[in-house]
């Protein structure tokens, strides 16, 4: 029989976490004080390091993770767990977009090139890990650097690693392993929740659970939140950031930006990821296959003059839109001149990103008519009162969509709080 070297969490408010909570104390997230912090930001896995290795002497490890799982340093996190003495790190598990971020569609098996350990990918053939994946290893170690995005595929990776641990430690108790989270910082931390939690019956890959479009929270958090929902089986230990202060933006981090995913290429792309990536799905280009994915957008039926025009009338808090003419090399609207708009954060305390890409499309259904598949846009918005409300509704309403999701938000922020890991200013 393994030893268990993690403590079996939740339930009850009191979290089983690196920063030394155990069950059954007072503390509460509601009841800190707001941190002014001065030091740069320790991702979860540096915090590990500086604790020492020695808990995890003779366990047999796996390791979930891509390129952003670094050291402050740039040291891989593989590196550091394949160096360790008494550690036994087995095998390498990747998540959409591979080990290097830099691959699109379905991943392969494949091998680490500098360790030669087996990588098994959890977005190819499979997508979740196999008992055979999970059976002889102690401890999963979970890093990897997401972006806060209901339709960011990290989460739903995350979520079904969980699930995979607790439905073996269900079968065979003795031949589980326990899952370790680094946490991490969620870049658009600082805005909160924001947009519709999802509708019921909408479960998919890129909608794991009933989560808003912007979750707020860090992996650690969201990990913790899903453990207690859906009464996972699971011994899950989360590794806290230090010095980090989720109203900060990444800059304050002290933090290098590496690419998640690899469209993703700046922390100002993952700012505006939520509003432009919820209409990737319609029929319009986000700027893949171009210099500035996801800070652009368009398409080879789109007047880019007057939806600049229009931005100017009725700008998008933060931002500013210019009319631009691109030809991507890849995804939509390959190798056509596409009218569109480049936007530019100007502020980026007054960015809104969910209620933009709502007036967005409410501009695009008025310039575009029939040419605007807005319909799909309720592929990634998952709300299809919210979605129903924007059309009916004029691109002046200042609220727009906003009364369909307010309660679903409420309920989001209260269901939360006992999981926050670090004190919000809406908590």
């Amino acid at each position: 029989m393994r030893t268990p070297i993690l403590l079996a969490l939740l339930l009850v408010p009191g979290l089983a976490v690196s920063c030394g909570l155990q069950l059954g104390d007072e503390q509460t997230p509601q009841a800190r004080e707001p941190e002014i912090f001065s030091a740069v930001t320790l991702p979860g896995v540096d915090v590990l390091l500086e604790r020492g290795l020695d808990h995890l002497q003779g366990q047999r490890v796996g390791l979930l993770t891509n390129r952003t799982g670094r050291l402050r340093d740039g040291r891989r996190t593989i590196d550091l767990l394949w160096q360790a003495q008494g550690v036994e790190l087995v095998r390498l598990f990747s998540p959409e977009h591979g080990l290097s971020t830099e691959l699109e569609g379905r991943v392969q098996d494949g091998a680490d090139g500098h360790t030669n350990l087996p990588v098994i990918s959890l977005y190819g053939q499979h997508r979740r890990p196999r008992e055979e994946d999970l059976e002889d290893l102690d401890l999963v170690i979970f890093d990897l650097q997401d972006v806060g995005v209901r339709f960011y595929t990290y989460s739903t990776t995350l979520f079904y690693l969980l699930e995979a641990c607790s439905d073996l430690k269900q079968k065979r108790p003795d031949s589980a392993p326990g899952v370790m989270i680094l946490d991490r910082p969620n870049p658009l931390s600082s805005y909160g929740p924001r947009g519709p939690v999802s509708d019921p019956n909408r479960r998919s890959f890129i909608c794991p659970a009933d989560m808003p479009l912007m979750h707020g929270l860090t992996l650690g958090e969201l990990a913790l939140w899903r453990v207690a929902q859906q009464g996972l089986s699971v011994d899950l230990e989360v590794v806290q950031l230090k010095h980090w202060d989720p109203a900060s933006h990444w800059s304050e981090t002290g933090l290098a930006w590496i690419a998640p995913s690899p469209n993703l290429r700046t922390p100002e792309s993952a700012l505006l990821y939520p509003m432009i990536g919820m209409l990737e799905a319609s029929n319009l280009s986000v700027g893949r296959g171009t210099d500035e994915p996801f800070m652009r957008l368009g398409a080879a039926w789109l007047d880019g003059r007057a939806l600049a025009q229009r931005l100017r009338a009725r700008p998008l808090p933060g931002l500013l839109a210019e009319a631009l003419e691109f030809s991507p090399d890849s995804g939509p609207f390959q190798g056509e001149l596409c009218g569109g708009v480049q936007f530019q954060i100007v502020e980026r305390a007054d960015l809104r990103p969910v209620e933009s890409g709502l007036k967005l499309v409410r501009e695009l259904i008025d310039l575009g008519g029939e040419e605007f598949d807005w319909r799909r846009v309720d592929e990634r918005l998952a709300h299809a009162s919210t979605l129903e409300q924007v059309r009916q509704q004029s691109a002046q309403d200042p609220g727009l969509g906003e009364v369909t999701w307010s309660s679903g938000l409420l309920r989001w922020r209260k269901g939360v709080r006992p999981y926050l890991l670090y004190p919000r200013s809406w908590d």
